[in-house]
């Protein structure tokens, strides 16, 4: 979690889009090479991967590839 509130953190100071980017992707290959394809896969909705959007800025989850996640409905 540190990499990821490490990125979120500085996302959040500089808006700097590219660069969180990257660090989500860089986390997400750590994943990969830590826990092999089908772990990572697994571990990573819970350690919200984002990437942010290019249209709106905002932030998305996403899968090990950066693509989005679908939408999960909250539960009550």
């Amino acid at each position: 979690h540190d990499a990821r509130t490490a990125a979120l953190a500085t996302w959040t100071a500089t808006r700097d889009n590219a660069a969180f980017d990257a660090a989500s992707d860089a986390l997400a290959e750590d994943l990969i090479v830590t826990f092999g394809r089908p772990a990572a896969e697994r571990l990573a909705p819970r350690l919200g991967l984002r990437r942010t959007d290019p249209a709106t800025g905002a932030l998305l989850a996403v899968d090990l590839d950066g693509k989005p996640l679908p939408v999960q409905p909250d539960v009550d």
